[in-house]
């Protein structure tokens, strides 16, 4: 676009999109994990999200039965913190390289499935601390958080801009 005005040319190179697109990303923040609403557990009288606290932080030491920490958000999110922040630069250099023309949504969209699958992959991944040899029994298995697969299939990304929340296709 340009305005004349007898002797003034202003041409937009595409800096109004890209502080639009900026702007899109000022209240904008990436959630990771289980989120309300999930269905039941199939095989639990717990939603998985309770399922996913419990394993996530433990159960206090007098709980029985007693079920130890094992961490795959929040490990996964230290592990991964320094791959994260240049992805989001990286998501930022795009939007500035692209003039705004690229959604800041769309690619945050994009980060936040790659955080969802690093953390499904921990949970595939994680071997520690072992379960009883009861559980593998019964389980048939030896990966202490998957059982039927129903959490990892739940962990997924939302997308918060100000109060509205952006789904991202679960994984797998």
């Amino acid at each position: 676009m340009f305005e004349f005005d007898g002797g003034t040319i202003d041409m937009d190179l595409g800096e109004r999109a890209f502080i639009r697109a900026v702007d899109e990303l000022d209240d904008a923040h990436i959630d990771v994990g289980l989120f309300e609403g999930e269905p039941d557990h199939p095989d639990s009288e717990y939603n998985v999200v309770q399922i996913g606290a419990v394993h996530e932080f433990g159960t206090k030491p007098d709980t029985v039965p007693k079920i130890q920490e094992r961490s795959y958000l929040r490990s996964t999110a230290d592990e991964q913190r320094e791959v994260y922040v240049k992805k989001m630069n990286r998501l930022a250099e795009r939007i500035q390289k692209k003039k705004g023309k690229v959604s800041a949504i769309s690619l945050m969209q994009a980060v936040g499935e790659k955080m969802a699958s690093d953390v499904r992959r921990k949970i595939t991944k994680l071997k520690e601390p072992d379960i009883s040899d009861a559980t593998k029994a019964r389980k048939g298995s030896t990966n202490p958080l998957i059982d039927t697969g129903h959490l990892r299939a739940s962990i997924r990304s939302l997308i918060v801009v100000g109060k509205s929340e952006k789904k991202t296709p679960r994984g797998g």
